[in-house]
């Protein structure tokens, strides 16, 4: 899950070099070479690091040499004199972009609002096609308010805001909305009771339990 305008350092490349071994902030993995375009350390410090900036609060379309190219919540692009700058210098008008001025305040209301934003889009593990899995689809919610998670649901054991929902007594009722709920190999948004005092989630997922059907 590369988003437009990630840094990556290219670990190694196949023999016709088509795919390139590529580290990401958070994971290593083989992605298309047509896919990155290749700079010097100091032009991608700068292009990560450039302020201002604007995140994108709403997974959206863009038109990029022709071709549709979706953009995932969180994707970071700089702005200079009004304009969004892309990584390869095209420059789209800060109107056509759902987007927000610096990083989301982290607040419940934030949180929540960028997770709902999500609801009907395809889980799409390893966000091959730009959607998103389970972990993606936390890790965006956080990324648009400038937290940067853990790729898995291992790693983001670790996240204090996260329960191990395996291992521990949960309290529905003082649980905090909008905590990390983990199990193997998957993670959840916490979004409260019902009107019936029972737990709620919000997530991505490719199934679900129905105790009708079990």
């Amino acid at each position: 899950q590369v988003l437009l305008g990630d840094g990556v350092i290219i670990l190694h490349a196949t023999a016709d070099s088509s795919w390139y071994f590529v580290h990401s902030f958070d994971y290593a993995a083989w992605v298309q070479a047509k896919d990155i375009q290749i700079v010097t350390k100091d032009v991608m410090l700068d292009y990560l690091s450039a302020e201002p900036f604007v995140v994108t609060t709403r997974m959206q379309h863009i038109c990029l040499h022709g071709d549709s190219v979706l953009l995932n919540i969180g994707t970071r692009l700089p702005v200079r004199r009004g304009k969004i700058f892309l990584p390869d210098g095209e420059k789209i008008a800060q109107s056509a972009l759902i987007c927000h001025k610096g990083y989301v305040p982290f607040t419940t209301a934030n949180l929540m609002e960028l997770a709902f934003s999500q609801e009907g889009n395809p889980y799409d593990w390893g966000s091959r096609w730009g959607y998103n899995d389970c972990t993606g689809f936390v890790g965006a919610c956080c990324r648009a308010c400038g937290l940067y998670l853990p790729r898995n649901s291992g790693d983001m054991r670790k996240i204090n805001r996260a329960l191990d929902f395996d291992k521990s007594t949960v309290d529905w009722v003082t649980l905090p909305v909008g905590t990390i709920l983990l199990t193997k190999g998957h993670a959840l948004f916490y979004i409260g009771l019902n009107e019936e005092g029972l737990p709620q989630v919000l997530h991505s997922h490719t199934s679900w339990y129905s105790r009708e059907t079990h």
